[in-house]
């Protein structure tokens, strides 16, 4: 989506504005476009945090950790494993029965990654999983969701091609994609979830040893807007609206070069419904009361108390070991704003 200028068709002048000044043609901004926009942050936490379970132990804990809502048509329990071939799995493995005829259809099972606190995942370059079906996935599909503090969201389909056997899947990042109203914070994962797509007949699936693989430092600044002129020496992005999204903030942190009001009305609107909505998670209501929250008074998302917005949002050593890109890859150009001359 491009800012564009304002026209007489697009944006009436409005009362004790002159024509020669609200149509304007030449815009001011700062932009960054001397070297990479890459910055990087040191994924924090512990080996154990990326081996996520391997399903060994008695079979209630594994009831109590993974969480049915619907225990009627969406039953959890564990089994020995067995065919488990090169997959990896080993000992025992998480078992989910569902109901056919599309009884368990958007059912979930879920477990909470919070205890001792949230994980980050920040420089996932795969998701690990031994996965068994006793149907193929154009009859039982799966779906793997990870999911943040705010209810932000990022999954991907579990392709199972064989039956009765395990098979090992290695999902890339890239092939993990938004699938909530609010952007998914790779840095503040509260919960992993399998989520049944479809289930046109009654099936038995089994998941094993779920590892997470990471890289030592993830990626914390995206950009969401770039400047396109002929200043802009080629290859390079003139990012003027970032978005950081590391452990120093406790809510995602936007700064922006350039003044979006100057641009069509519209345009200004999809932008801050953006921000607000799909960055912040906040929502439109007829009746809310809008109060400015700056310094010690920034909230707190997942108390609803106030906090200082630089708190870091993580306090445990960094211990990583393997090397590649991070969730996001590298920092492209996400929207251009109209060359600034016309």
């Amino acid at each position: 989506t491009a800012m564009e200028f304002r026209t007489q068709a697009t944006d009436p002048v409005p009362p004790l504005r002159n024509t020669s000044s609200f149509y304007q043609f030449t815009f001011n901004s700062e932009y960054i476009h001397d070297k990479e926009n890459r910055i990087v942050e040191s994924v924090i936490g512990d080996p154990i945090d990326f081996q996520i379970d391997n399903f060994n132990g008695f079979d209630p804990p594994i009831r109590a950790r993974w969480v049915s809502p619907d225990s009627l048509n969406t039953q959890v329990g564990q089994d020995a494993v067995t065919a488990a071939g090169n997959s990896g799995a080993s000992q025992f493995a998480m078992r989910i029965v569902t109901a056919g005829g599309g009884a368990s259809d958007g059912d979930t099972v879920t477990r909470d990654l919070r205890s001792p606190e949230l994980r980050d995942w920040s420089g996932l370059r795969f998701l690990k999983i031994a996965v068994k079906q006793d149907q193929l996935s154009s009859a039982v599909q799966w779906r793997l969701r990870m999911i943040d503090d705010r209810g932000g969201s990022s999954s991907a389909l579990l392709p199972v091609t064989t039956t009765n056997t395990f098979q090992a899947l290695q999902i890339p990042a890239t092939s993990f994609s938004g699938d909530s109203p609010t952007v998914f914070n790779p840095v503040r994962v509260a919960r992993l979830q399998f989520e049944l797509v479809q289930g046109t007949v009654a099936g038995t699936s089994w998941f094993d040893n779920i590892e997470v693989q990471t890289t030592q430092e993830g990626i914390v600044l995206d950009t969401l807007m770039a400047v396109e002129n002929s200043s802009i020496p080629l290859g390079k992005v003139g990012a003027t609206m970032t978005l950081y999204h590391g452990h120093d903030t406790q809510k995602p942190f936007l700064i922006s070069g350039f003044a979006p009001w100057q641009f069509r009305r519209q345009n200004c609107v999809d932008l801050f419904d953006f921000v607000f909505q799909r960055l912040w998670g906040m929502s439109r209501t007829e009746s809310a009361q809008l109060t400015a929250r700056t310094g010690s008074m920034a909230p707190s998302v997942s108390t609803g108390s106030f906090l200082p917005p630089m708190q870091s949002a993580h306090a445990r050593p960094v211990v990583r070991s393997s090397q590649g890109g991070g969730l996001r890859g590298t920092t492209a150009r996400r929207s251009p704003i109209q060359e600034g001359r016309r």
